[in-house]
């Protein structure tokens, strides 16, 4: 399948949030309860290095959900790096 173009990107502390709009799977829900689904969109998020360190395509359906999620990621991840070195 090829990748869509990005349709929005986020800088958000010396990182990249990339937002792509994908096709959501509806036909197949999932067979847990609480089971996730492709959305509608997806997002990665790239370190300084521009490499993905993060990535959603479940239950992503809008760009506010990416841009929140991606946020989070960002700052769990600058949490972890500071917690590594002391």
């Amino acid at each position: 399948m090829k990748q869509r173009p990005i349709l929005k990107t986020i800088n958000y502390k010396n990182h990249k949030i990339n937002i792509y709009e994908q096709e959501a799977d509806l036909k197949n829900p999932p067979k847990e309860p609480n089971g996730e689904i492709k959305g509608s969109h997806r997002y990665e998020v790239l370190n300084t290095q521009n490499e993905v360190i993060w990535s959603d395509n479940k239950d992503m359906w809008d760009e506010g959900a990416c841009i929140e999620n991606g946020k989070q990621d960002v700052d769990v991840s600058i949490l972890g790096e500071e917690e590594k070195n002391g």
